[in-house]
């Protein structure tokens, strides 16, 4: 058996329940007194405590603006030169020269100055050009002989052949000091002596002045060019005192034997 009590509720009156009013709150916002001036608050840009202030913002626009303005106006205000390159120097020609073979050899004349251009074609024993032989003379990268020109522009070579075609340059003018017949007549020590033949001779026997340079030396030994029919032997001092007449003797056979010289200027 239950001995709770049991809940008076007596004078209560249960409808009132949930009706009771709610107090009313009035929410005033305090005005600041006067004289005082409120600040107002400063907005950032770029988020809460971050960015630059506009006022900073304008100023490095007006810069800008300002430094772009400037250098337009100088950039304007320039003006463009143009440098005109010009190439200084001779026109260069190349003329045919007008060539006839009488005698054993072929001539050809011009009116030009400048070096001589030949191509010998299949000329094979042409082995002098002016008083100079062939082994002391230049070829183009086409493979033609380069001769210094001549005072009276004229061009002598050694053997004939009709095949000889023959050009002045009138860009160019060689002044090269060459081995020629000429160095013969003239003083001097020798630096180089060459002697054309037939390819017939076994050996030599050089002398120049008082010197002995070979003596019956076999032909092997000595230094050479040979051509179809000819050959060139080439002999070069080392010394400045080498002077006095040249002497060439072989043995072999009894064609004839050209010299050339070339002395120290």
């Amino acid at each position: 058996m239950s001995h709770a009590k049991a809940l008076d509720l007596s004078g209560i009156n249960l409808g009132d329940i949930g009706r009771q009013t709610r107090a009313v709150r009035n929410f005033r916002v305090p005005t600041a007194p006067s004289g005082v001036t409120s600040s107002k608050p400063r907005i950032a840009v770029g988020g809460e405590g971050g960015g630059f202030p506009c006022r900073g913002l304008l100023i490095i626009s007006i810069v800008v603006g300002s430094l772009y303005g400037v250098s337009t106006l100088f950039s304007g205000n320039k003006s463009v030169h143009t440098v005109k390159v010009t190439k200084s120097g001779n026109l260069r020609r190349m003329i045919r020269m007008d060539c006839q073979s009488r005698n054993m050899v072929t001539y050809c004349t011009t009116s030009y100055d400048g070096d001589y251009v030949v191509a010998i074609g299949g000329c094979e024993n042409v082995y002098e050009f002016n008083g100079i032989p062939f082994t002391e003379l230049q070829k183009d990268t086409l493979g033609n002989y380069v001769i210094p020109g001549a005072v009276d522009n004229t061009l002598h070579i050694k053997d004939h052949c009709d095949e000889v075609v023959a050009t002045v340059d009138t860009g160019q003018q060689t002044a090269d000091t060459l081995a020629s017949t000429h160095g013969m007549r003239t003083a001097g020590s020798i630096q180089k002596l060459v002697w054309i033949t037939e390819q017939c001779y076994k050996d030599f026997t050089v002398k120049i002045g008082d010197q002995t340079i070979y003596e019956s030396t076999p032909v092997t030994m000595i230094k050479s060019v040979n051509m179809a029919k000819k050959v060139a032997y080439v002999y070069e001092s080392d010394v400045d005192y080498l002077t006095g007449s040249i002497t060439v003797l072989g043995t072999g056979c009894k064609s004839p034997i050209v010299k050339y010289v070339k002395r120290s200027v």
